[in-house]
């Protein structure tokens, strides 16, 4: 599992102002762009123009606005990359899952789609019911098929 750490610390001193978490590099990317887009809307409203108005963001660095010339302590942002190596184990037993262990913290959801061997009225429609939430969870962005 890999988590990534947008980090704003000043340039000159490098001492970091903030720290966020995100699951995908993109959700990270787009985060970046939007303090920046903040930082030039906010530098803006003191009646300054901003020496550059671009956001580049290469090799997971975000270069933010410089407030004048002589400001080389101005704010950057850069996104920071972990690997975590998370394992789940899932035990089932005659078709019901009996355990899952994990070696971190993990949230946990079982979405049984099996329909009973002479299914009732409202059966069918519980069951539809439950693959629809499974299709939300997991169509977010992040979510991929392991197994």
């Amino acid at each position: 599992m890999k988590i990534y750490t947008m980090i704003t610390e000043k340039l000159i001193s490098g001492s970091i102002s903030a720290v966020e978490s995100f699951a995908t590099k993109e959700e990270a990317e787009t985060a970046m762009r939007e303090d920046w887009e903040n930082a030039v809307t906010e530098y803006k409203s003191t009646g300054k123009e901003p020496l550059k108005e671009e956001c580049l963001i290469k090799d997971g660095y975000a270069l933010l606005i410089r407030r004048s010339s002589t400001d080389r302590n101005a704010p950057i942002e850069k996104i920071g990359e972990a690997e975590f190596d998370v394992q789940v184990a899932v035990r089932v037993e005659d078709g019901l899952v009996q355990e899952v262990r994990s070696n971190t913290d993990v949230q946990v959801e079982v979405y049984d789609l099996s329909l009973p061997e002479f299914p009732e009225a409202g059966d069918e429609d519980e069951r539809d019911k439950r693959e629809k939430e499974w299709e939300e969870v997991t169509r977010k962005p992040g979510w991929r098929q392991v197994w």
